[in-house]
């Protein structure tokens, strides 16, 4: 039996996309959520989960550091923003890391804020924290681990692809992006384990985001995936689907600095389709798949 996490992202961005994250995960496909704390519709996304009951712990923090506004204190996380006082964006953030431009203790802040503020809306600490844009897979990745560690939060995601390369649809920017988030998460996954931190062998989501994720392609990566398995057999190797679905945001949304141009079209809505359909549930039963979340991964 292959076990799969399939976590929808950026739930709080916006009311369009909180809908849609929920009629996926009522639907039965998604089973985990990613909250950013900092959207501007995170509390419009925590009363809808209540609404439908569903469980907190099937929701955890997806980490912003690239895209809106803090919560910490702009002069107190300086090094993460630009002259707007806004994060540097996801090519920015991944640029000024590089250049060690970006001060650790301030990432420390930030990730210890957005924890805090879901804690105090939740009452509860998140069960897995990943990155949004994968920000967390960068060289902060062991700042990353000791945050994690300090609140005894023991899963995250790991962004590591298999032959990307591969992929000749996606545009030449977008794989260089793919490439170089696939290598660092090889370095993080161990990073993140030598701490403690579980995450999931396999990841799918690169490959088969917005417009490019069909169905086939959903099969041929996940068939590829658990190919690749030489390890021990007697092994049940989990694997994490990311998926970005919701309705097309319109003026209201985003982290404070107002909706990018990806959830304003019709993108997000073809995955929706897509994950609520029953032709992808016929599937997911043909390859012998289980749908499970973090909260059901027993870390020791």
């Amino acid at each position: 039996m292959k076990r799969i996490i399939i976590t929808a992202d950026d739930f709080g961005y916006s009311k369009e996309r909180n809908m849609g994250i929920v009629e996926c995960f009522l639907s039965g496909t998604v089973t985990t959520i990613s909250l950013l704390v900092n959207g501007i519709h995170c509390d419009d996304a925590i009363q809808l989960a209540a609404k439908h009951n569903i469980p907190l712990e099937r929701i955890g923090l997806h980490l912003n550091l690239s895209e809106g506004t803090p919560l910490s204190l702009p002069e107190n996380v300086a090094s993460l923003l630009n002259k707007e006082g806004f994060f540097r964006g996801k090519a920015g953030f991944c640029n000024a890391v590089k250049a060690r431009l970006i001060k650790y203790n301030e990432v420390k802040l930030e990730i210890q804020a957005q924890i805090d503020k879901y804690h105090m809306i939740t009452g509860r600490l998140p069960l897995h924290v990943d990155g949004h844009q994968h920000v967390h897979v960068t060289d902060i990745r062991e700042i990353f681990s000791e945050v994690l560690k300090e609140y005894g939060i023991n899963c995250t995601r790991q962004c590591g692809e298999l032959n990307i390369d591969e992929y000749l649809y996606i545009d030449d920017a977008r794989r260089k992006f793919y490439l170089e988030k696939s290598e660092e998460s090889k370095i993080a996954k161990t990073v993140f384990r030598n701490n403690g931190i579980w995450c999931p062998d396999y990841f799918v989501g690169l490959s088969t985001s917005g417009a490019d994720l069909t169905i086939e392609r959903l099969k041929a990566a996940i068939t590829k995936a658990y190919n690749s398995n030489t390890g021990d057999a007697t092994k049940q190797f989990v694997s994490e689907i990311m998926v970005h679905p919701g309705y097309c945001t319109k003026q209201d949304g985003g982290c404070g600095c107002g909706p990018d141009d990806f959830s304003q079209i019709q993108d997000r809505e073809h995955e929706m389709d897509i994950l609520k359909s029953d032709k992808l549930k016929m599937t997911f039963s043909e390859l012998g798949i289980s749908l499970i979340s973090y909260c059901d991964i027993q870390v020791s």
